[in-house]
């Protein structure tokens, strides 16, 4: 190694240590440089991953989005899913109900927001469960609102017949999305609270058991 390189090499380093020394601010403003330099790159690489999420999220509801208005493009695709899911009558206490249509479509429909629905349905009564000569009526509703959407008369206790027919009427959601047809049997006329009548004693609305049929509302 070439001695006079070496020497020229202390002497500059030497040069540059008593630059700083004698120079702290010099010093400092290198150091806070660094630091700011430091941190402006890890809120950049921050904010590319922040938007690089909500990219991924975006596709991916957009995708989740697309994949069910595909879904929801066959009433007859709907109809499958719910023959798949539940079975074509559900019983809840005495009361049997099957061959339910909404708009003339067996268990599925797909409407607009708001729109009407037209149903119609078969109930039958277990006389062996029924020990009163009470009036009998069905509640019928979406799963998850707080209150029944109609209700429909089913006799009168003991000496109903053994199967009745009826019609509903239900009112589409605002919002689009899958929304599944439940019902309630309870003792009682229709009156004007009835509808409130949706959940049990305990708090409980209609469970899966109770699921009618399947309404899809479009965007």
């Amino acid at each position: 190694m070439n001695t006079i390189n070496v020497k020229q090499g202390l002497v500059f380093l030497t040069m540059v240590l008593l630059t700083l020394g004698s120079s702290p601010s010099l010093f400092a403003k290198s150091t806070s440089d660094k630091i700011k330099s430091g941190i402006d790159a890890s809120a950049e690489t921050l904010k590319e991953g922040v938007d690089k999420t909500e990219e991924i999220a975006e596709n991916t509801k957009a995708n989740v989005k697309k994949g069910i208005k595909k879904f929801g493009e066959k009433v007859e695709d709907l109809q499958t899913y719910v023959r798949k899911k539940f079975h074509e009558q559900a019983t809840v206490g005495p009361a049997t109900v099957s061959d339910v249509t909404f708009n003339d479509h067996p268990m599925a429909t797909i409407v607009k927001p708001g729109e009407r629905i037209e149903g119609h349905l078969k109930c039958s009564l277990d006389k062996d469960q029924l020990k009163s000569v009470k009036y009998h009526c069905l509640l019928i509703g979406f799963k998850g609102r707080e209150q029944a959407e109609t209700a429909v008369d089913i006799g009168r206790g003991i000496f109903i017949d053994q199967e009745s027919h009826a019609n509903f009427t239900l009112i589409a959601p605002s919002e689009p999305g899958f929304y599944k047809v439940r019902f309630r049997p309870i003792e009682g006329y229709i009156e004007h609270d009835m509808l409130n009548k949706w959940k049990d004693e305990k708090g409980a609305a209609p469970n899966s058991s109770s699921t009618i049929g399947l309404i899809y509302v479009r965007s």
